[in-house]
């Protein structure tokens, strides 16, 4: 992963874009957490998140693996269709 690739996050039944926008970044204090390691990066539809069953066959069949990290290099074209949308809505 690496700054510009896009990140699908699941919520429920909704999903979020965002855009890496930096290198990983570590904070020890997180450790027991299990989220040391963290990047930053651009909400793209912060507060209007897509209906899984609303996105692209493609999206949704991604959104089925139990990984917390995959690669969605195949669904790109749906995935930059998706970002269109939020840009041209209102």
């Amino acid at each position: 992963m690496r700054p510009g690739a896009l990140l699908v996050i699941p919520r429920g039944q909704c999903i979020y874009l965002a855009e890496v926008k930096g290198d990983a970044d570590y904070d020890e204090a997180k450790v027991k957490e299990d989220t040391a390691y963290f990047r930053a990066a651009r909400w793209l539809n912060p507060k209007r998140p897509f209906e899984r069953a609303k996105t692209p066959e493609s999206v949704q069949a991604k959104m089925r693996l139990w990984q917390t990290c995959i690669d969605a290099t195949d669904i790109l074209p749906d995935l930059q269709s998706l970002c269109r949308s939020i840009r041209s809505s209102p």
